[in-house]
């Protein structure tokens, strides 16, 4: 029996549309670093203020009881979401104690940030006292985790400070070494590495500093690519040393200037992460070690901001390879990453023409029954107790 030309119609229409998929299949199977199945699972973390947007910022490591703390900013408000180990994400609006961006958090739920008014640099413990930190000027201030006697550093500036869990500043330090030069850290780890600048002449350069027997030890870092990159805003470090730096290109349009993010790596080598994605704007907004390797997060711009995570020398589209309940269209930002691999994002869920603007926290699959098991026996299996740090001599 001759077919029909409706039928005919209905065959082309159907290899019209396997053709399609097929080859929708074989570009996302080409995209660097990517591969089938998810490697997060989407934990939604709910809206303070259903109306405006929500941005997340940082991501503590996980606690004993496998507690996990995000900061972020929901409708020009700082705001606090706590995932416990179900996955169950509370938020908490914290904007009568800190403005809404400049936040971090550690694994003890206390919130480095700024005062609103005067943003002078302040910590929010979880009791929601406020401690002042002596001689603090400089707004954005970075802590580590608590180590195993309940005391963790604060730096900001050329200072640092030793601060207990129940909020009393036990000491301040000023970071300049036996030369007389004054470390500006921007970041400290768990080992009390710092990540910061030193001024020479009027440019800031990248360094590194840590007490070594009581005396402060500074080292520069060597920009990779000047004729590029012009100087660098900020610095992270990561657990084990890997140094994350936001540098500027001065080629944007209308005298504008890209992000473009550098790595040090602790055993040598840097990663130009503009090379690496190929793209100009490459913004590198979170660096960790991760069952010993390092990992990088942060967003790069591709005719639209896509989030990325950089691991082992590629990088992957942070939406084509996690997974929620909802559909989501687009992650096109990632604040921040921790220990664990967990990774706080931003992205639009639902249809393309009626979304709505939600935050997240991505977690490899294999963390999710971590968590539990950690809850259940009440140990760490991602926050190591650290030793203290010393800054004065044996």
């Amino acid at each position: 029996m001759k077919p029909s030309k409706l039928t005919l119609r209905i065959l082309l229409v159907a290899v019209a549309v396997a053709v399609c998929l097929f080859c929708r299949t074989v570009a996302l199977a080409k995209k660097p670093g990517g591969g089938d199945g998810a490697n997060y699972v989407i934990v939604e973390l709910p809206n303070v203020d259903p109306y405006s947007g929500l941005l997340t910022e940082h991501v503590s490591d996980v606690s004993a009881d496998g507690t996990v703390y995000v900061v972020g900013a929901n409708g020009g408000r700082a705001c606090l979401w706590t995932v416990g180990p179900t996955l169950t994400a509370v938020a908490e609006d914290l904007g009568e104690w800190l403005h809404d961006n400049g936040l971090e958090v550690n694994s003890a739920g206390i919130i480095a940030g700024r005062r609103p008014g005067d943003y002078a640099p302040v910590l929010l413990m979880p009791n929601r006292q406020l401690v002042n930190l002596p001689g603090a000027t400089d707004p954005r201030i970075r802590i580590n985790n608590p180590d195993d006697s309940g005391v963790f550093q604060a730096v900001t500036g050329g200072l640092l400070w030793d601060v207990s869990v129940d909020g009393t500043v036990l000491g301040t330090t000023v970071l300049v070494d036996a030369l007389g030069t004054t470390f500006f850290a921007t970041d400290i780890n768990d080992a009390g590495q710092m990540a910061g600048f030193v001024m020479q002449g009027t440019s800031a350069v990248p360094a590194i500093g840590a007490f070594v027997e009581g005396e402060l030890l500074i080292m520069t870092l060597v920009n990779p690519n000047p004729e590029v990159i012009v100087g660098f805003s900020d610095m992270e470090i990561s657990g084990a040393g890997d140094v994350l730096g936001e540098g500027a290109d001065p080629t944007g349009t209308n005298g504008g200037v890209y992000p473009r993010s550098v790595i040090w790596l602790a055993d040598g080598g840097t990663v130009d992460l503009g090379v690496e994605l190929n793209v100009r704007h490459a913004d590198g907004t979170g660096i960790a070690t991760v069952n010993g390797s390092v990992q990088c997060v942060g967003k790069y711009f591709r005719r639209e901001l896509i989030a990325f995570v950089y691991a082992g020398g590629t990088y992957q589209d942070l939406q084509q390879v996690s997974e929620g309940e909802r559909s989501w269209l687009e992650i096109f930002h990632a604040g921040g990453i921790n220990n664990a691999g967990m990774i706080c994002g931003s992205g639009k869920v639902g249809r393309r023409r009626d979304y709505e603007l939600q935050g997240c926290l991505l977690i490899p699959p294999l963390i999710v029954q971590s968590m539990v098991s950690a809850k259940q026996s009440g140990s760490s299996l991602f926050t190591q107790p650290k030793s203290s740090i010393s800054k004065s001599g044996p």
